[in-house]
């Protein structure tokens, strides 16, 4: 059933979305101490051969936040150059020290 939910999620999955399809959060522990996926942060998994996007991965964990400045540039085709750092911004009030502990800006 993961495999198959991994293979519709273009080779990731995440432990909400096993929870919700009923079955036991465990299973992903089995699955990464057999090599057949591993975890890519927290409450994410991947299949060992997927590429990673790391902007994907950054929005999943922090979805209050926007991408702006020069990673947005770049993701609308604005800008030619890949940003060495990604800048998020959060709504005001929003506790981003978990974000601050990364390397990216809010």
């Amino acid at each position: 059933m993961i495999q198959t939910m991994l293979k519709e999620n273009n080779g990731f999955i995440t432990a909400a979305q096993v929870s919700e399809a009923g079955l036991q959060r465990r299973m992903l522990g089995e699955l990464v101490e057999a090599n057949k996926i591993y975890r890519v942060a927290r409450g994410i998994y991947a299949l060992p051969d997927v590429w990673e996007d790391e902007m994907y991965f950054l929005q999943y964990r922090f979805s209050k936040g926007i991408f702006s400045n020069e990673t947005a540039l770049y993701l609308h085709g604005l800008s030619d150059r890949t940003p060495q750092t990604y800048t998020l911004t959060f709504p005001h009030g929003y506790n981003a020290t978990g974000i601050k502990k990364e390397r990216y800006y809010d």
